[in-house]
């Protein structure tokens, strides 16, 4: 059964974050959205890339890759692998951004934890053997580690507040009409042109109601 779904799992491995907007989570508080539902949408969609490439491959693919992210796909352990407490965005992104920080303290042992993995058939879920025991401990404590010293920095917060301020100012000037100014080719500028749109379409239906 878990071979059989293998596809599936990597592939909502792989696109599990494909909602995510510009700015990342910033966007999400200002727009209120989650970037889990935003992707659900695109990998069933007929109308994306993603959706036409996963249904080509096999009809039943897009709504299986769906479950998975939301975790409502049987069994229930493939769906722990892309979506819980030790799933593979969490492993792999505390490594990337432990590189990219400089922040020596969000490294662990990625290889022995993948090792000691193993599924749990009659319980159907993921366990880890009890050689990979520490690695975990270590994992843990690299994630702790990365949030409190990086992810809740004061100065990251402060600059996602000033951000939001901001977004939430150029949405009052859109929903006005007024112009903002942009740097041509940037997200900034893409970002503005969705929100206007989305805000001319909503005025548009309720001028017809």
């Amino acid at each position: 059964m878990i071979v059989r779904h293998r596809t599936a799992a990597r592939a909502a491995a792989l696109l599990h974050d494909v909602g995510h907007g510009s700015f990342s989570h910033v966007m999400e508080k200002v727009l209120g959205f989650h970037h889990e539902s935003w992707t659900v949408k695109v990998v069933q969609s007929e109308e994306t890339e993603i959706g036409q490439l996963l249904a080509s491959y096999s009809p039943e693919l897009p709504l299986n890759v769906a479950n998975i992210i939301e975790g409502k796909f049987q069994p229930a352990a493939l769906a722990q692998l892309v979506s819980s407490q030790l799933d593979v965005d969490r492993m792999d992104y505390l490594l990337r951004d432990s590189l990219m920080t400089g922040a020596k303290y969000g490294v662990y042992d990625l290889e022995w934890i993948i090792n000691a993995l193993a599924i749990d058939e009659t319980g159907d879920r993921i366990y880890v053997a009890a050689r990979g025991l520490y690695a975990v401990e270590e994992y843990l404590q690299a994630r702790y580690y990365m949030f409190r010293q990086v992810y809740f920095h004061r100065t990251l917060r402060s600059a996602e507040a000033v951000l939001r301020s901001i977004f939430r100012r150029v949405l009052q000037l859109l929903e006005a009409g007024e112009s903002v100014w942009h740097a041509p080719g940037t997200a900034f500028e893409r970002w503005c042109a969705i929100n206007r749109f989305r805000l001319l379409s909503t005025w548009r239906s309720m001028t017809r109601t």
